[in-house]
């Protein structure tokens, strides 16, 4: 069969989990709302998921605290989707499919949108990812490099990056200037492995036109083993 998008395309059953506000209006006896309770389907599919999480931020300690380490962790495989499709984008990718955008009952996989039209995590990492114009880095090579969806070729765009520590101290700084054709274009290579030996860095990125006017931006933190997250 021929497709105009690439075979390579994902379809993405990944852990998805709605906010807490969202769980507590279909659960209906609160007392019943606890982590393992968010959803039928939770206990059968979720255990990578859970696995995952906590070895990124720790177990979680209660319900709220559960949902802002599984929206963190939402954000980071979405983003990661789109931003591995712009990475090789027009060769061979031409586009990311995600079943599904939402459930039509309260579920905790596949969606960007709950049941009831919350928007999580995942919806603005998408969001994020799929801009027109992107800038992003490459965290298997710390690559930072700028995809062009557009047809025409955008000149004279400026990359900026930032390296933080925890602390807010400014590691590193870089930035390069150049045209950006339609595809991905690498822009330069930031050397993060000083920093992530026994620490975490923060990588803040921008992108301007020509004009000095802002783009895109993003955002990241990325540990030794090659983690990252962001927004």
């Amino acid at each position: 069969m021929d497709f105009p998008w690439n075979r390579d395309a994902v379809i993405s059953d990944a852990g998805e989990l709605a906010g807490v506000d969202s769980a507590r209006r279909f659960v209906a006896d609160q007392r019943q709302l606890g982590v393992s309770r968010l959803a039928p389907e939770l206990e059968r599919d979720m255990t990578p998921f859970m696995a995952e999480m906590e070895k990124e931020f720790g177990a979680p300690t209660s319900l709220e605290d559960f949902e802002r380490k599984a929206q963190m962790f939402n954000y980071v495989q979405h983003r990661a989707v789109f931003e591995g499709m712009n990475a090789h984008l027009w060769a061979p990718n031409t586009g990311r499919m995600l079943w599904m955008t939402q459930p039509a009952w309260p579920s905790s996989t596949w969606q960007i949108l709950s049941s009831d039209y919350d928007t999580q995590a995942s919806f603005y990492a998408v969001k994020k990812a799929s801009e027109m114009v992107h800038v992003q880095l490459d965290p298997s090579n710390y690559i930072v490099e700028v995809a062009n969806s557009l047809p025409d070729t955008k000149a004279g765009l400026t990359a900026h990056a930032r390296v933080y520590s925890l602390e807010n101290k400014l590691l590193a700084e870089h930035e390069e200037k150049k045209d950006a054709p339609t595809g991905t274009t690498e822009f330069f290579t930031l050397d993060l492995a000083p920093f992530l030996k026994e620490n975490v860095a923060l990588v803040k990125l921008e992108l301007r036109d020509s004009s000095g006017k802002l783009m895109s931006d993003n955002f990241y933190w990325m540990g030794g083993r090659a983690r990252i997250t962001g927004s």
